[in-house]
């Protein structure tokens, strides 16, 4: 799929117990990955939590990916406009330097950051947990509107597609119900 499979994110942290006063965060965040996770039950009692299984970096071009862009920051990293911010390299660390290293490391710290999706895929194929209007396949009066029902996960941050999402999701209930617009309502009350 065409598109940047590499979001960057620069950021300038305050004080971190064991760190030095301020530190400069480059990191290279996967926007495409090829892995795919499971979320599976773990009994038929509903209390229990479900299994979750990432799969981080199952997909070796997703190790590969984040390689290349741990390499693109060093070299952004590197230019002068850093110099009166740039310190030691603390992680991964200017000691790692083969493919192999950046590999190793990449995947011992791989993690999400806080933006699963996917997992309850829309559409009419086989694999689709909710269909167009985001009902549950095989379950009556049951949706799922959030980040979930996403296909494939965005290039950039999740919060818009997944207000969209829940905008759809409360047109479709409308719909199916009959109730006014919101915007209707506002009209009536002014």
């Amino acid at each position: 799929m065409p598109g940047p499979d590499i979001h960057t994110l620069f950021v300038n942290m305050p004080i971190i117990p064991g760190r030095p006063e301020h530190l400069l965060l480059l990191t290279s965040m996967l926007t495409r990955p090829a892995s795919r996770g499971t979320v599976r039950l773990a009994s038929a009692d509903p209390a229990d939590p479900p299994v979750i299984d990432m799969a981080f970096g199952s997909a070796a071009a997703d190790i590969d990916a984040i390689v290349a862009g741990l390499r693109r920051l060093r070299v952004i990293a590197a230019q002068p406009a850093f110099d009166p911010w740039r310190g030691e390299e603390l992680s991964p660390g200017a000691h790692l330097r083969s493919d192999e290293e950046l590999r190793a490391f990449v995947r011992q710290t791989v993690n999400t950051i806080y933006h699963p999706a996917c997992s309850c895929k829309m559409g009419i194929d086989e694999m689709a947990v909710v269909d167009p209007a985001l009902r549950v396949h095989g379950v009556e009066r049951l949706r799922v509107a959030d980040a979930s029902v996403m296909p494939l996960v965005t290039t950039a941050n999740t919060q818009v597609p997944t207000m969209m999402i829940a905008e759809r999701a409360a047109d479709e209930i409308r719909a199916e119900i009959g109730s006014p617009s919101a915007g209707a309502v506002m009209a009536a009350a002014t």
